[in-house]
């Protein structure tokens, strides 16, 4: 496995896990339904991104 493809491996676990983090306040009643939706809008578009500019198509 190229270095890349386990960089991109990691950052997708990263951002994953933030959601799920997020999600889990969220349910707890530490953050609100629009701090949870946008946080995790931005990270889900930032693992898009990473795989776009790689010439990866994740839209099928």
């Amino acid at each position: 496995m190229s270095i890349e493809k386990i960089v991109l491996k990691m950052a997708t676990h990263y951002h994953a896990n933030l959601i799920d983090i997020h999600n889990t306040l969220h349910a707890l009643g530490l953050k609100s339904d629009e701090q949870a939706e946008e946080f995790n809008k931005k990270h889900m578009m930032k693992i898009v991104d990473m795989y776009t500019r790689r010439g990866y198509d994740i839209t099928k």
